[in-house]
């Protein structure tokens, strides 16, 4: 056999008592005149694997732990495979490393092991442990043959433009990556966040580059794939989705942020160093363009500046589209914007998205579809009124039994939960319960009733409304209440009004603590509270995304909504 390089110089003639071989077997691995046929070497691997597969059978039948198969099935046959991998593993995978997945496939199959790994996977990190090895010995003989591109980092070689070059080229590539998995958007969001951003901060913190020069080239690549993951139009503004979770945001943020953080954490270090030639290089570079993050003391105000823009923006802008979380800021009960979050979070791509565009009021509406001029009239096709997202899921005169239907399953939820209370009686205005009115007369009807063994009595109230209408709703049923409760003071040793005040999508009114309080003295521990009131949310949702997707369309009177 020759070992040789790319030569033109003729090979000498046979010498005919000398038989020349094609094929050399060097410390266990059988190599070829062609560099890329390891047909050899394979089969000799794949016979001793197969013949040591027989001894896996024995061992199983005579009862060894899975534990223990897992390390003999290392020790006899993978240890075969992994042998110089590096070597022979850049080889056709179709025509090598497949054939090997299915060896293990069977052999996990069989039972003969725990979890199935990929060949191609082993190959992989062992390739990448070998070229780290060579790469970080500084008198390593290969780092010289290696091409400059790949040392440019360590003599900063690179010129701005080169790096500015690459450094776009990898944000699409990775963006482009995420968006070719088949993903939940909440987890490509997740993605990006954690992976993304982390990947292009060691850019950001040794490139020269300036925040006007990421807000231009490298955020627009981002939203653009953002806007593709959510749903969102191009009409539809992003300041929601970069709120924080318990502000209905998905708390994230553009690279333009991240590189601010960078620049913070680089100039602080420099000015607050011990060293005094650290000092030294920052003092030399406080006339930089970079200097204005200094006005950052920690990574956290450079993102609750950003947040408080757009926070800004949405509440004094975007009116239209701050709507939402203005009336939330004003009129929510704070403290169950986590469990509103979780609950958002669990539902599916489409129930999801169309959760996002109904935040910043960016859903195809007959109002939205004239303001983007889509649409010559953005009047209700039922009522006439203003086809606006209000009308839709809260406001049309003739879409109520589709409201009711909403506001009923919420309720016969709850009924079905209180029912289990110990030494209660329970009315409420839904199919299967006693009517409430056989103790209040039908001149009020509340829509639930819960009477305590103790005396006391809770009248619940519920309204599902849009979340302008948050607070006016809490005020019109504390009114329209009010001699109800007085005339049942005179029956009950306590009557207690729980004036539950919900958004179409779930959101609790300030008012609503008082329901909370109804579902702790009940006996209801902290978890089913939560539970209980994560569920009303999901309802409230899924009914919501329900009844906007029959807009238009006739409504068939289904079941009420049961999850």
């Amino acid at each position: 056999m020759v070992v040789r390089r790319h030569t033109s110089v003729v090979l000498p003639e046979l010498i005919p008592s000398i038989k020349r071989k094609t094929w050399l077997k060097l410390l266990g691995v059988t190599l070829k005149d062609n560099r890329r046929n390891w047909d050899l070497h394979y089969e000799e691997m794949l016979k001793k694997a197969s013949g040591r597969m027989y001894i896996m059978k024995v061992c199983k039948y005579y009862g060894l732990s899975i534990k223990q198969l897992d390390l003999l099935f290392d020790s006899l046959i993978m240890s075969i495979f992994t042998f110089a991998i590096e070597l022979w593993g850049c080889a056709y995978d179709g025509k090598y490393l497949n054939q090997i997945d299915k060896l293990i496939k069977r052999a996990h199959k069989n039972g003969y092991i725990s979890k199935r790994t990929h060949i191609k996977e082993i190959r992989d990190k062992r390739e990448k442990k070998l070229w780290n090895k060579i790469t970080s010995t500084e008198d390593n003989a290969l780092l010289e043959l290696l091409p400059e591109k790949r040392r440019r980092y360590f003599d900063f070689n690179m010129s701005s433009d080169n790096h500015k070059t690459e450094l776009t080229t990898l944000v699409n590539e990775l963006m482009t990556d995420i968006d070719s998995k088949p993903l939940h958007p909440r987890n490509e969001l997740l993605v990006y966040s954690r992976y993304v951003l982390s990947k292009i901060s060691w850019h950001f913190t040794i490139a020269i580059l300036s925040k006007t020069w990421v807000i231009e080239n490298i955020d627009p690549v981002v939203n653009q794939y953002i806007r593709k993951w959510l749903e969102i139009p191009i009409p539809g503004t992003l300041s929601t989705v970069f709120l924080t979770r318990n502000k209905s945001g998905q708390s994230i943020y553009p690279p333009s942020v991240k590189f601010i953080q960078c620049q913070t954490v680089l100039l602080k270090a420099l000015k607050l160093s011990p060293n005094q030639s650290i000092n030294e290089l920052w003092k030399s570079t406080n006339t930089h363009t970079n200097i204005q993050y200094d006005f950052y003391n920690s990574t956290k105000e450079v993102l609750k500046d950003f947040r408080s823009e757009h926070e800004d923006k949405l509440q004094n802008q975007l009116t239209c589209q701050g709507s939402f979380f203005s009336s939330i800021t004003k009129s929510s009960l704070s403290h169950l914007s986590k469990v509103w979050s979780t609950a958002q979070s669990k539902l599916p791509q489409n129930i999801y998205n169309l959760n996002i565009r109904y935040i910043n009021n960016s859903l195809p509406s007959r109002k939205n579809f004239s303001r983007w001029g889509l649409s010559s009239s953005s009047e209700c096709s039922f009522c006439l009124g203003p086809g606006s997202l209000l009308q839709v899921v809260t406001g049309c005169q003739c879409y109520l039994d589709r409201f009711t239907w909403r506001h009923n399953s919420i309720l016969n939820f709850l009924a079905n939960t209180l029912q289990s209370v110990n030494g209660s009686a329970l009315y409420a205005e839904v199919p299967g319960f006693k009517s409430p009115s056989i103790i209040t007369g039908d001149t009020y009807r509340p829509d639930l009733l819960l009477s305590l063994s103790n005396g006391s009595l809770y009248v619940v109230e519920l309204t599902v409304g849009y979340e302008t209408n948050l607070e006016n709703n809490v005020n019109r049923k504390k009114a329209k209440y009010k001699e109800l409760v007085k005339q049942l003071d005179e029956n009950f040793n306590e009557v207690n009004f729980i004036n539950l005040s919900m958004s179409s999508l779930g959101i609790f009114a300030q008012e609503c603590s008082t329901f909370l309080e109804m579902l702790k003295n009940v006996g209801l521990d902290k978890n089913y509270q939560t539970y209980c009131v994560r569920k009303m949310m999901t309802i409230a949702i899924r009914s919501t995304h329900y009844i906007f997707c029959r807009r238009n369309k006739e409504w068939e009177s289904p079941d009420l909504l049961t999850i």
